[in-house]
């Protein structure tokens, strides 16, 4: 089965109509959906969706759109201790990045995630990672996860 790892702007992108990218990604989830792609996340990305989307939308939206995401057959990878550890790595040695502590948990999680190409619309580390999402999900090619 293919996978493909979702970040934060996707599910931001999913749920807010007024986004440069709504239309586009929902889209692209339906694609996968008719393709049987699996979605995966971390716990991270699923708690930080959450606070901008309470943030930006309001309580109603963020509580709504995460008991959907836990609903879903999207796979959520638990972050452990070390990758935790890791992802402080990241942000050090990266100085010319701003990293979130989040992108960097996904950084630190390649590898031990069986994802190798992901749904990136908007964080500084899309411009790090190269993701091929419109190519990957015509099966043209894949991206990859590694730090550039």
């Amino acid at each position: 089965m293919r996978q493909l790892f979702v970040d934060t702007s996707a599910y931001f992108a999913l749920t807010d109509r007024r986004d440069e990218n709504h239309e586009a990604a929902v889209r692209i989830i339906h694609q996968l959906v008719r393709e049987r792609i699996e979605l995966l996340t971390t716990n991270y990305i699923v708690a930080e969706t959450h606070t901008l989307l309470l943030n930006r939308i309001g309580y109603k939206t963020a509580l709504q759109v995460i008991e959907e995401l836990y609903k879903s057959q999207t796979r959520i990878y638990r972050v452990r201790e070390a990758e935790e550890r890791k992802a402080l790595e990241i942000i050090r040695k990266y100085t010319d990045k701003e990293f979130s502590l989040v992108d960097a948990m996904s950084f630190a999680t390649n590898g031990k995630t069986p994802y190798d190409t992901g749904i990136c619309l908007r964080s500084p580390f899309c411009s790090v990672w190269i993701f091929a999402l419109a190519v990957t999900v015509l099966g043209r090619s894949k991206g990859s996860l590694k730090a550039a």
